[in-house]
């Protein structure tokens, strides 16, 4: 577990519970809810609701993972010699490991890790290194708005600083930024989505078959702009949807014979050396460029029409992307 710190810190979390008012942390531990809205407690027919996303991918992934988690310890809590003076051994239910995983998944922070030189060293032990995972209570009681993170670490007084980012009244809720997360990664992590979320984005799965008869020349071009054969790309909100890595990975995938291919190679795919046609026809195919597009007005607002809905249908989403890009760059 060592390198699994959320795990720890959630078989930390249930072990303080099974403690009761015995527990240092039970007035903080007896306020948190006793269940939540992760994906884990979505029932068969809500998960349904995501076929088509990515988030239902991400949601089975979440629950194969928490599912092996609690048989591995489960196993140990009934095998292991030195489980028997373990206060929660009787006690350890698939429910209270989803509880305890969801409680860390939703408040988790990172605060820094002290570096200890030599032990005695107290002007190095302040040091701070890499972020270790924590509940901190009062801090995790506010909710998510947008703005820009304005949370630090005092490391001399081992403080957490969180500044307004705006003025609050009386009454007011206190929220902070969670930092930038499309809906998608709000909804498996912490169980809501925000309606204005600007830094929304859908993720598409693009991958260039074997089979592919410009295979090895594809691998090339792609080992040349240091990408993989296969991996996922996010299509996000604002002006430039299309990142420069899409952009290329489009250009590679679309070409259908192998002169084009050659000539790419010798050209510059991410800086369009090609004039700038390239750069041109994306820009005005996404309506920021001073011509009227090539013809791609309809195309390109499902498009963007399909980014903005709060789950999207990646497979639609992938395959309009791909005729786009087919039409960019013919």
């Amino acid at each position: 577990m060592k390198s699994m710190e959320n795990v720890a810190l959630s078989m930390f979390l249930i072990l303080e519970l099974c403690a009761g008012s015995a527990s240092f942390w039970h007035p903080y531990i007896s306020i948190l809810p006793r269940s939540f809205n992760t994906v884990l407690y979505f029932t068969v027919e809500e998960l349904q609701l995501l076929t088509g996303s990515s988030v239902l991918d991400e949601a089975l992934k979440l629950h194969r993972s928490i599912a092996r988690q609690y048989a591995y310890f489960h196993k140990i809590f009934r095998t292991h010699p030195l489980a028997k003076s373990l206060p929660y051994k009787d006690c350890f239910t698939y429910d209270l490991y989803r509880w305890a995983v969801s409680a860390v998944m939703t408040r988790q922070n990172a605060v820094p890790r002290a570096v200890v030189c030599g032990g005695a060293d107290d002007a190095c032990a302040r040091g701070s290194g890499s972020g270790v995972a924590a509940l901190v209570p009062l801090f995790d009681l506010c909710n998510h708005s947008d703005g820009k993170v304005l949370t630090d670490y005092d490391t001399e007084s081992k403080h957490l600083k969180c500044y307004a980012v705006k003025d609050f009244h009386q009454g007011d809720p206190v929220t902070i930024f969670y930092g930038k997360r499309s809906n998608a990664e709000f909804l498996v992590h912490n169980g809501f989505v925000y309606a204005d979320n600007r830094h929304d984005a859908v993720d598409i799965k693009l991958g260039i078959s074997k089979k592919d008869p410009l295979f090895a020349a594809k691998a090339k071009l792609c080992e040349e702009h240091d990408l993989s054969l296969s991996g996922t790309f996010s299509l996000s909100l604002g002006p430039r949807p299309v990142s420069q890595d899409l952009s290329t990975f489009l250009r590679i995938l679309v070409l259908r014979d192998g002169v084009r291919a050659d000539r790419e190679r010798r050209g510059c795919l991410r800086t369009g050396q090609d004039g700038g046609q390239s750069a041109s026809l994306r820009e005005e195919a996404l309506g920021i460029g001073s011509g009227d597009g090539p013809g791609l007005s309809v195309a390109e607002s499902r498009l963007l029409e399909r980014r903005r809905r709060p789950f999207y249908n990646i497979k639609t989403t992938r395959c309009t992307a791909l005729r786009l890009a087919s039409v960019w760059f013919a």
